[in-house]
């Protein structure tokens, strides 16, 4: 155990706490949400896991809406859930990956909506681990559940910092414990 709290200290990642005893690794990042041809609005980016278990999902809080069927999201039994609705993409001057994955949401206690990607953590691990040193762009592309054609677009502009700061926290995620045998 002493190993482990070791490794944790050594690796410079921006923002670990303690919850329960176990570390969590966490990054957030704010960006802009377009439904259609709506106002832009305000999104919310958000990574956590316990750190060595792998991320296993990446959640986009969103303001109340009445331009978006979040309802067909909502609580695992949704409508679409298991649907691959999500395109998640991640491009810099260097790179472009992209996935694809179902997703489903709750209502949060501040009346937005919470969505979450909790059924691609492969796929989703292949992204972040693609995430450099150099800034990018993070792009959710939600498709609507009753009409295909009709989606929403949030869009996350990350700094060289902030693509390091995601990388870093899934490395966090990613990492192995440490396991040393008894003396």
């Amino acid at each position: 155990m002493i190993a482990f709290k070791l490794l944790l200290a050594a690796a410079a990642a921006p923002a670990v706490y303690v919850c329960n005893g176990e570390p969590w690794a966490v990054f957030e990042a704010n960006g802009v949400l377009q439904i259609g041809s709506t106002e832009a609005q305000s999104a919310h980016l958000h990574l956590s896991c316990q750190v060595g278990r792998g991320p296993s999902s990446i959640e986009l809080k969103l303001p109340p809406s009445e331009s978006f069927d979040y309802e067909n999201f909502l609580g695992p039994d949704a409508p679409a859930d298991w649907l691959a609705l999500s395109d998640i993409s991640w491009t810099s001057n260097s790179l472009r990956i992209s996935l694809t994955s179902p997703a489903t949401g709750f209502l949060a206690a501040d009346s937005s909506f919470v969505l979450s990607t909790s059924h691609a953590s492969s796929d989703l691990g292949d992204l972040l681990a693609a995430v450099g040193a150099e800034a990018g762009r993070l792009v959710w592309t939600q498709r609507s559940y009753a009409d295909l054609n009709r989606r929403f677009v949030a869009t996350f502009e990350l700094d060289a910092n902030a693509a390091a700061s995601l990388r870093s926290t899934f490395e966090q995620c990613a990492l192995q414990p440490v396991w040393l045998p008894p003396l």
